[in-house]
């Protein structure tokens, strides 16, 4: 009986548990698939994304930011 309550006990701990993560999930209509949503979020990080000029690399760029600071 012990055992039984201690399993019951946990059972309801685990779901407890999961609960809010399950609630937390996105909620998707069939207008807005997951497929659109990754679509937009790619579209956003390259409209953030560093823009270089013409011969301009990345370590050029933290290059020049470190002398920046160091001056």
């Amino acid at each position: 009986m012990k055992r039984a309550t201690i399993s019951v006990l946990s059972i309801l701990l685990t779901a407890a548990a999961i609960a809010p993560a399950a609630q937390a999930a996105p909620k998707f209509s069939e207008e807005n698939t997951l497929h659109d949503l990754r679509i937009e979020e790619l579209d956003a990080r390259e409209k953030q994304a560093v823009k270089f000029s013409e011969g301009e690399t990345l370590q050029q760029l933290r290059l020049e930011e470190l002398d920046e600071r160091d001056a």
